[in-house]
């Protein structure tokens, strides 16, 4: 390998060319995961119907019905999913900060009958929604349920 190459650094040189041609892989390795480089595409999120999903429940998809953004970007969201053996409700408001990101504002009300004693779990606040890799849906990523012990609800909304 030529010394005057531009792309590698001068003291690489002296280390061998299997250190050399490690390291250069392994920049290209931290450039391909670098968000930059990645070409996911994220949809913005499109007023209308979405199917909404808990992952407890067999069945449909439930909808989320989304209202076109007022003056200031803010959605409102309002849906359910039922199931044999419970349900999860959204309502609220929901902002997109970023493509990948949504930001709900609202009550998420789920109940599952084998999590919780078969009891309602309700969030009231503020929760974020991503969309990551090349997953088709926003995730719920606030995701502890009521009845602690590590159990998650997985509550999405698909693009």
């Amino acid at each position: 390998m030529p010394r005057n190459d531009p792309f590698i650094p001068s003291f690489l040189f002296g280390l061998g060319s299997t250190f050399t041609a490690a390291f250069a892989l392994l920049v290209l390795a931290l450039f391909l995961a670098s968000p930059a480089a990645r070409a996911e595409t994220f949809e913005p999120i499109k007023p209308g119907k979405h199917m909404l999903s808990l992952q407890w429940l067999d069945g449909k998809y439930g909808t989320a019905e989304v209202s076109a953004p007022d003056a200031q970007g803010v959605y409102r969201i309002k849906g359910e999913m039922r199931g044999k053996e419970g349900f999860v409700t959204i309502d609220g408001t929901l902002t997109q900060p970023t493509r990948n990101e949504l930001v709900f504002t609202g009550l998420i009300r789920s109940q599952v009958s084998h999590l919780f004693e078969g009891k309602i779990c309700e969030r009231e606040g503020t929760y974020h929604f991503r969309a990551s890799g090349k997953r088709k849906f926003w995730r719920l990523q606030e995701m502890d349920n009521c009845e602690g012990s590590g159990v998650v609800d997985y509550i999405d909304i698909h693009f």
